[in-house]
């Protein structure tokens, strides 16, 4: 992140009345779900398509309230990732059926999000925020496989020919909608709906998928490097022990 990003943000808060700078503190819980895009890869893409790859991860927020209407976000998240590359509409006469190729990712994030909500005083409110997320991809595990029906070839299979592991940095694009509990002004529990995109490839890995009897032989290459985004559901804790007041006034009970 740009230090004048950071110094905009730390001016805007410090010029902001001290009455509207609480800070608040949460942790929770979330399950996403992540899609690969292209990126760096090379593959057929009549050949190549994705699937449904769940993941979880645990997070803490750390708020700086500008104003009843505006916050700055950041904290610090732990999730794993994973996202599944699947080879299809394979042609081969008498066989239907795909190959599938996983990565795994534990993902390291600090996000730096611009929040609004309505000002007016009520116990349930919605929150729109957007920003940045700095996102780690550390690769923790690959797998491969494949599911066929009907005339299964006797030679088939899927090696891997290069395997990068190596961890890799993106700033992925953040936006999300929250349903928020209030007491008073003080956000006490959260559930959010997210939107994040990388703009950065991950760790490469290449494959060769294949399948071949004494007629047909399919060959499949295939290069993954690709950007990744995910939805991501969240539910927040923010207990009263983590509200803090500004300096100079009464910690908020």
């Amino acid at each position: 992140m740009k230090p004048s990003f950071l110094f905009f943000l730390f001016a805007v808060y410090s010029a902001t009345p001290l009455t509207a700078q609480t800070v608040q503190a949460g942790f929770g819980v979330a399950i996403n779900n992540t899609f690969f895009h292209k990126g760096d890869s090379r593959y057929i893409n009549e050949n190549t398509g994705g699937a449904i790859s769940p993941g979880f991860g645990a997070f803490g927020k750390l708020f700086f309230r500008l104003s009843e209407s505006w916050a700055i976000r950041t904290g610090a998240g732990v999730h794993l990732k994973k996202y599944r590359c699947v080879t299809e509409n394979l042609e081969f006469p008498g066989v239907d059926g795909h190959f599938n190729f996983d990565v795994k990712f534990t993902c390291v994030e600090i996000p730096l999000v611009i929040s609004y909500k309505t000002a007016k005083q009520k116990p349930y409110k919605f929150e729109y925020s957007a920003g940045v997320v700095s996102s780690l991809y550390i690769p923790s595990s690959m797998a491969s496989g494949y599911e066929m029906t009907g005339n299964v070839p006797p030679s088939i299979g899927i090696y891997s020919t290069y395997q990068a592991w190596k961890t890799t940095y993106s700033p992925d694009l953040y936006v999300s909608v929250s349903l928020l509990k209030m007491d008073d002004m003080e956000r006490r529990q959260e559930f959010s709906i997210s939107y994040q995109y990388g703009l950065m490839p991950t760790s490469e890995f290449r494959y060769v998928a294949f399948m071949a009897n004494d007629v047909v032989t399919k060959v499949f290459p295939t290069k993954l490097a690709p950007t990744l985004s995910s939805f991501m559901l969240t539910y927040t804790y923010y207990p009263r022990w983590l509200s803090f007041a500004p300096l100079g006034e009464s910690e908020k009970n």
